[in-house]
């Protein structure tokens, strides 16, 4: 599928909450701007968190080798061999023998097959309602090769409009039919052709086919409609069909390929440890009959190539396959809900996504049995390839067990099929995923933001206009920030780097918009992966918020910059500042580019109590004591450089390393003049004998100075 796919969702398609523009709200003053700023605190810690996130999710993907930039191949109607064509007449479409007999090479006898086949023979009738992909068809043929007569067996496909017809007659005598109630995987159950059977059609069709020596097998889903209130239905329905044991399957197709191996050979190659944990791995995780036959033509790959056959089992486990094997099937509303929310918020609590995926079933369809959501009982059984683990020890994360793929590339892969595949649900997907980006909790924004920024990889012009353009002009700012998370991601690729670069550019260029949102979003997308990347040109971005923006640009400015700080790129940050806060005066430029430095003298990373300029100060010996002699003397910031001051000499009270550092720090600034040293001397006496919390750094150095000025 192409992005030209998109041309049918027309932006009256979007959620409604996204159609009205939000109302504008008025930029803040100065006095407002940095009141709010120092009120803020959690907001830069969350800031934090999220990047760590993000940039723990990006490196996983990268560096388990996901294509980010694949495209996803759609496969018709995922099926293998052969199809009726379209339009088939009532007279039924004949099996070719070659995909009739393939089917049954080496079948190995389902569950409950014994029992339809009874039924069958009795009244010439069965319907086998049971759930898609556990070898139906191939049960089906079985069924009609052993009780049609000797020979090459007649088998026709008929349509599934015949199901609950009063006037079809069976077109031949001693054949065998098959009627496939097919209907396309989706979230929704669709109403089957085989609703409209009731008594009648059972009791007249299951005469006409004894009296014509034939036989009919009906293939579809849960019983529902008219058959489900069928007084005869125990006598035609089998609903408790299961798959056939898949190991079994490999087995057998092995054995009758035609390859001279002898069992007893096979069995113990399969049994080898290395072997027999790999193929019961690659079963789990794909548990169909048609699954089995491939892995079946892998260890007769290998085996006839006398190669590794670990290996060629191991090479099955491809994300991409899994995840348009899984969506091939027809699942229900719960099953795709806790797939999806796994894919969007992996590595977060089980109550997390739990929650997530019920609130997205539920908006799929208007009812769920409660029973379906009880997700706990059956995520192993049910979910071979998602696991409860406990978490990544060096991930931060607090809880006892997370929620996460088995394999380290299906995130990315669920989300493009899915994505790719719900077309009809896509708008409730965004809507659900357009919570998560505005939630409170910072770990479900963070990661529901990295798989925002996923998708939009697939289609960003699609991505831009659906929901990147909406979220950035949120009145929300947690929304602001996942948006800008989310371009960060999309960035990361080369094909869309400069695009996003020169969307960003747009949006901060847009400075005299009091209400400011894009360029707010710009800014925060600097402090992001896609700034990290390249810093000089983040810089020059908030440079121009800086200068030429009003004054509700200053926190996300402030956010970018301390990003780009905790990130390693503090010398091109201070050198930035000096040249912003050359002209040294009160000017809103000069206190905005002050303002920045001052917040992040107080920036750290990973948990540590140094802050990152103070354990770099040798490398900044020189931008370091002026940027804060020009904060100290500049009286909006001034309160701010104090705070961050009586924060250094804490650590430095502990840390004698940290105590010379900020000696020396304080020294540049006395160089500056007179003025600083006054004010330097006052404020060091004054915590220096501060009754509740004396500074013996703060005594020692005042005590360093005092004996400068003798000398």
């Amino acid at each position: 599928m192409t992005s030209s796919s998109t041309e049918a969702e027309k932006p009256a398609a979007e959620p409604a909450a996204e159609e009205q523009p939000e109302p504008r709200t008025a930029a803040p003053s100065q006095e407002q701007a940095l009141s709010q700023l120092k009120a803020d605190v959690g907001e830069r810690t969350d800031h934090a968190r999220a990047r760590e996130i993000t940039s723990r999710r990006m490196d996983k993907v990268i560096n388990a080798g996901a294509v980010f930039n694949a495209p996803v191949t759609i496969a018709g109607d995922f099926g293998v061999g052969w199809r009726p064509p379209a339009g088939a007449t009532s007279g039924g479409t004949p099996v070719p023998d070659g995909h009739f007999y393939e089917r049954l090479r080496g079948y190995v006898e389902a569950p409950g097959f014994r029992a339809a086949e009874r039924v069958l023979r009795t009244g010439h009738l069965v319907v086998l309602a049971a759930p898609s992909r556990i070898g139906r068809e191939t049960t089906a043929f079985k069924l009609l090769d052993g009780l049609l007569p000797g020979g090459r067996p007649s088998v026709f496909e008929l349509p599934s409009t015949m199901l609950g017809s009063a006037v079809w007659q069976v077109p031949a005598e001693g054949a065998g039919y098959v009627v496939h109630d097919r209907s396309p995987a989706s979230v929704h159950r669709r109403t089957c052709a085989a609703d409209a059977v009731d008594d009648a059609w059972l009791t007249r069709t299951s005469e006409l086919l004894k009296a014509a020596g034939s036989f009919l097998v009906v293939i579809t889903g849960a019983v529902g409609g008219q058959l489900a209130a069928a007084t005869r239905r125990d006598e035609f329905v089998m609903p408790h069909l299961g798959p056939p044991e898949l190991a079994e399957v490999v087995r057998n197709r092995v054995l009758v390929s035609g390859m001279e191996i002898h069992p007893d050979a096979l069995d113990r190659r399969l049994a080898e440890p290395e072997v027999a944990g790999v193929l019961a791995e690659v079963l789990a995780e794909r548990p169909h009959p048609s699954f089995a036959v491939q892995v079946a033509d892998a260890v007769l790959g290998a085996l006839r190539d006398r190669r590794d056959l670990a290996e060629a089992l191991e090479s099955l486990r491809e994300p991409d396959a899994q995840a348009r094997d899984w969506l091939a099937g027809e699942l229900p509303p719960a099953e795709v809900a806790f797939a999806l929310a796994t894919a969007v918020l992996e590595e977060s609590s089980y109550l997390t996504v739990s929650d997530a995926a019920v609130r997205l079933a539920r908006s799929f369809v208007d009812e769920l049995d409660d029973e379906a959501l009880r997700y706990r009982r059956a995520l192993v059984a049910d979910h071979s390839w998602i696991e409860l683990a406990p978490p990544d020890p060096d991930g931060g994360s607090a809880v006892r067990e997370v929620v996460r793929f088995r394999g380290p590339r299906l995130q990315q892969a669920v989300l493009s099929h899915a994505w790719y595949e719900l077309d009809g649900m896509r708008t409730k997907i965004l809507a659900w995923l357009a919570d998560l980006a505005g939630h409170s909790d910072v770990e479900v924004r963070a990661r529901a933001a990295t798989a925002a920024g996923m998708l939009a990889v697939l289609d960003f012009q699609h991505a831009l206009h659906r929901y990147l353009l909406p979220w950035a002009k949120s009145t929300d700012p947690a929304r602001r920030h996942s948006v800008a998370i989310a371009l960060g991601v999309a960035g990361r690729l080369d094909q869309h780097t400069e695009r996003v670069w020169t969307l960003l550019d747009q949006w901060a260029a847009d400075v005299s918009d009091e209400d400011s949102r894009l360029p707010s979003t710009a800014a925060l997308a600097a402090g992001g992966p896609l700034g990290l990347a390249a810093p000089d040109r983040a810089v020059r971005l908030l440079r121009t918020l800086a200068t030429e923006g009003t004054w509700g640009l200053l926190e996300p400015v402030v956010l970018g910059g301390l990003a780009l700080v905790e990130a390693g790129q503090a010398g091109r940050v201070l050198r930035a500042l000096l040249d912003w806060s050359e002209p040294q005066d009160d000017s809103d430029q000069v206190v905005r580019a002050l303002t920045v430095f001052a917040y992040a003298l107080g920036a750290t990373t990973d948990g540590a109590t140094t802050p990152v300029l103070l354990a770099e100060a040798h490398r900044h010996a020189d931008e370091l004591p002026e940027l804060w002699g020009r904060a100290l003397s500049c009286p909006p910031v001034r309160p701010l450089a104090l705070d961050a001051l009586r924060d250094w000499l804490r650590v430095a009270d502990r840390d004698p390393a940290a105590h010379e550092a900020v000696l020396d720090i304080v020294a540049g600034i006395v160089d500056r003049g007179p003025t600083d040293l006054r004010r330097l001397q006052h404020h060091l006496e004054r915590w220096a004998t501060d009754e509740d919390d004396p500074s013996p750094a703060a005594a020692h150095i005042f005590d360093q100075l005092a004996e400068a000025g003798e000398d």
